[in-house]
């Protein structure tokens, strides 16, 4: 994994944090427990890395996707 990567990744969980912070309704997509898959459109890189290691965990995961400034959460396909 590299620096760029667990960067970008930070910045993203900031900004999905502020996200359901101003959006409280988003949390109901969120199913207790699940893991959060965080991906960015036109991101293959970064979106491929963020499956793979979400590929290993037990829990049921959910997609939180930046699109422009919006975000849209989603069962993990």
């Amino acid at each position: 994994m590299s620096k760029q990567y667990v960067a970008k990744s930070i910045k993203l969980s900031l900004e999905l944090d502020r996200y359901l912070a101003t959006h409280p309704g988003a949390y109901d997509k969120i199913p207790r427990g699940a893991c959060i898959v965080i991906t960015k459109e036109g991101d293959s890189a970064f979106n491929k890395v963020s499956h793979k290691i979400a590929e290993g965990s037990a829990e049921k995961c959910v997609e939180a996707r930046k699109i422009g400034r919006r975000w849209s959460i989603k069962p993990r396909k």
